[in-house]
């Protein structure tokens, strides 16, 4: 299996996890419920599939810039977050059945999932911890 591939599946599984706990404190917390417009397969179905573009698009762009991000990854973490938390409270302001809650679950969730994310990435594309 190539490192790609492989670094690919490893930040799907992180974007999938990471959110849980959020998600569910947040749910604890508040009175965020489940999108009750559809089924839950095909609402776990549309965020695997979203996830796993997602898990694409942040490796292979990683790749692409391998000598500008290897030193940078955590800016390269950080710009992702920056769009996704800006996406996150976009929905919240202009989706009537998108919460608050939902959106602070998301950027907090992606707090932690993106840096972790693009450690892997950089640890499995250059093959080192540090440089």
């Amino acid at each position: 299996m190539s490192r790609a591939i492989l670094a690919i599946a490893l930040t799907w599984l992180v974007f999938l996890v990471v959110p849980f706990p959020f998600y569910g404190l947040l749910a604890l917390a508040t009175d965020m419920q489940p999108p009750s417009d559809g089924s839950p397969l095909v609402f776990l179905t549309s965020v695997l599939i979203q996830k796993f573009g997602h898990a694409i698009a942040f490796v292979l762009l990683f790749r692409l810039a391998s000598e500008a991000m290897r030193r940078h990854w955590l800016v390269y973490a950080f710009l992702w977050w920056v769009a996704f938390a800006l996406d996150e409270i976009g929905q919240a302001l202009g989706w009537s059945s998108y919460s608050w809650p939902e959106a602070a679950a998301g950027v907090l969730s992606e707090s932690a999932y993106f840096p972790l994310a693009a450690w892997i990435t950089r640890l499995l594309t250059s093959g080192r911890l540090v440089d």
